[in-house]
C-alpha cells in the first residue's frame, strides 16, 4: 500500500537527468511497473546509472482499446434483426404481377399421380421443411430449410436455385408466397418474421417475436394481412403496411402446426399439438378471422372406431400436422400422427367424416405435409418411409406410390398449373420433382 501511495506522486526523488518520463499512449499501456525508488506516474523507462532501476512489482493494467460499451440483449437483437440482408440473386426472375391465377381452369384438366422423379435439387445442407409453388408464376418453387436459407428454383429451366435468401440466423420453419407471387413470407427459430421481395432481391419487413415461428399463412384475399403461429401457442394477425399486429387470437393450446383458410377468408382453421387426457382437445380450432372468436374447439373429438364399436369410449390422442382445404368442395383434410389423413367438413359444426380416411402411409412423429391436386381428385402425401403416396379423393384408396427418398419425405405440393407435377422434399435436404 505504501508503494502505491508513493507511486501516485507526480515527482521523482531522483534527479531530472537520471529519470526519463516519456508520455505513454493508452493503447500502448500494457503493464504498470512499481518501483521503490520512483514515484512517477509511468516510470517504465526509469534508469539509474545507465541501467534499469530495480522493478520490484509488475501490475498488469487493462488497455482502454478493448473496453467496449454495454449493449443490452434487446438492443442487440434489434440490430441483428434489421442488419441481416443476405440475399443472393443468381438468375433472372419473371413474375406476372398483374396476371392473377385462374383457379377455375384447374378443373378443366384431370391430374394423375406422377410415376417417376425427373429433377433433383441438392443445394440445401439440412432438412427441407416445406416446398411451395408460386401461385402466379408456376415455374417458381420455394423451399425452406433447417440450414437457415430459403431458395427459389426455376423449374425446369434451371438446375440451380435462382435466388438464395439467407436473412434468417437459424432454421426456417415455415415459408409461403404472397397471393400475388411477388414476396415470400418466412419465419423460424430465430424468432423473426421476414418478408422478402424476390424481384428487388431485398428484405422489405422484419418483425421480432418472443417465441419460435412455426406456421405462417397469408389471407387469401387481402395481400396485406397474414397470420402467424408460435411454439408457445400464440396466433396473431399482422398488417404488412404498418408492421404491427391488428388482432390476437386468444385460447389455450400448444404449438401451432399449420393454418388453413376458407376460400372467402372469413374463417380459418388451426392445428395444434395440445393433447389432454387421451383426447385431442383443441387439436383443431375454427376461428372467425375478423372477430378472433373461437367458432369450435371440439372438431377432432371422435374416431372411426367409435362408430364401428360403440363400446369404445376413448378418444384418439393424435395431433395434426398439416391442413388443406379442398379447392372446390366444402371439405378439408388434416394429416394425423395416427398414420392417416382425416376428412372434415368446412360447414358448421365441422364434422369429422367417420366413414372415410386416407391411410397406408407412415408419419412416425414427423411433420409430414399433404396436398390436393388442382382439380381436387387426388390427395398426395409424403411418408416417413421415403415414399410418396397418392389417394383417390372419392374412394380414399391408394392409387399409386412412388419411391422417392431413402429418408422421410417431409412435404409434397402439386403444381397449380402444370399437369401431374409434384414437388417433394426430404429429411436429407434434397428436393425432387415428380412427373
Amino acid at each position: 500500500m505504501q508503494a502505491l501511495l508513493a507511486y501516485s506522486s507526480s515527482e521523482c526523488e531522483d534527479d531530472d537527468d537520471q529519470c526519463e518520463r516519456p508520455q505513454i499512449k493508452p493503447k500502448e499501456a500494457k503493464t504498470t511497473v512499481v518501483t521503490a525508488g520512483c514515484r512517477q506516474s509511468n516510470p517504465i523507462n526509469c534508469r539509474v546509472d545507465g541501467r534499469n532501476s530495480c522493478h520490484d512489482t509488475v501490475i498488469p493494467s487493462i488497455s482502454t482499446s478493448i473496453v467496449r460499451p454495454y449493449i443490452s440483449k434487446r438492443k442487440n437483437c434489434d440490430e441483428n434483426v434489421s442488419s441481416n440482408n443476405n440475399i443472393e440473386k443468381r438468375g433472372r426472375l419473371h413474375v406476372a404481377v398483374d396476371e392473377p391465377s385462374d383457379a377455375s381452369n384447374a378443373a378443366n384438366f384431370a391430374n394423375r399421380l406422377p410415376t417417376k422423379v425427373c429433377t433433383t435439387y441438392s443445394e440445401h445442407s439440412k432438412c427441407v421443411n416445406c416446398v411451395k409453388w408460386n401461385p402466379n408464376q408456376y415455374n417458381l418453387l420455394l423451399s425452406a430449410s433447417m440450414d437457415g436459407t430459403i431458395r427459389v428454383w426455376d423449374y425446369p429451366q434451371s438446375k440451380q436455385s435462382v435466388l438464395c435468401i439467407g436473412n434468417h440466423f437459424q432454421a426456417v420453419r415455415s415459408a409461403t408466397w404472397s397471393i400475388d407471387g411477388v414476396t415470400i413470407l418466412s419465419g423460424g427459430f430465430d424468432k423473426t418474421i421476414r418478408i422478402t421481395d424476390i424481384i428487388e432481391g431485398k428484405e422489405t419487413l422484419s418483425l421480432r417475436n418472443n417465441q419460435f415461428i412455426t406456421a405462417l399463412q397469408f389471407h387469401p384475399l387481402d395481400k396485406n394481412l397474414f397470420i402467424s403461429g408460435g411454439s408457445q401457442g400464440a396466433i396473431n394477425c399482422w398488417d404488412v403496411r404498418s408492421g404491427k399486429t391488428v388482432r390476437n387470437y386468444n385460447g389455450t393450446f400448444g404449438q401451432v402446426q399449420d393454418f388453413a383458410f376458407l376460400r372467402d377468408g372469413s374463417e380459418f382453421f388451426s392445428a395444434t399439438d395440445t393433447v389432454r387426457r387421451n383426447s385431442t382437445d383443441r387439436a383443431v380450432l375454427a376461428w372467425d378471422f375478423k372477430t378472433g372468436a373461437i367458432l369450435s374447439n371440439q372438431i377432432y373429438q371422435a374416431s372411426l372406431c367409435q362408430l364401428i364399436k360403440p363400446q369404445y369410449r376413448s378418444f384418439e390422442a393424435f395431433t395434426l400436422t398439416c391442413l388443406k382445404v379442398h379447392p372446390f368442395e366444402s371439405t378439408f383434410i388434416a394429416q394425423s400422427n395416427g398414420n392417416y389423413i382425416a376428412i372434415f367438413s368446412t360447414n358448421r359444426p365441422y364434422k369429422l367424416n367417420k366413414m372415410k380416411r386416407y391411410e397406408g402411409h407412415q408419419i412416425s412423429a414427423h411433420r409430414i405435409g399433404c396436398d390436393f391436386s388442382p382439380n381436387g381428385s387426388i390427395v398426395v402425401t409424403g411418408s416417413s418411409d421415403g415414399n410418396i403416396y397418392g389417394y383417390s379423393y372419392r374412394s380414399s384408396k391408394i392409387i399409386g406410390k412412388v419411391e422417392a427418398f431413402t429418408c422421410p419425405c417431409v412435404d409434397t405440393a402439386f403444381n397449380p398449373k402444370l399437369p401431374s407435377t409434384v414437388a417433394s422434399c426430404g429429411w436429407d435436404g434434397n428436393i425432387k420433382i415428380l412427373r
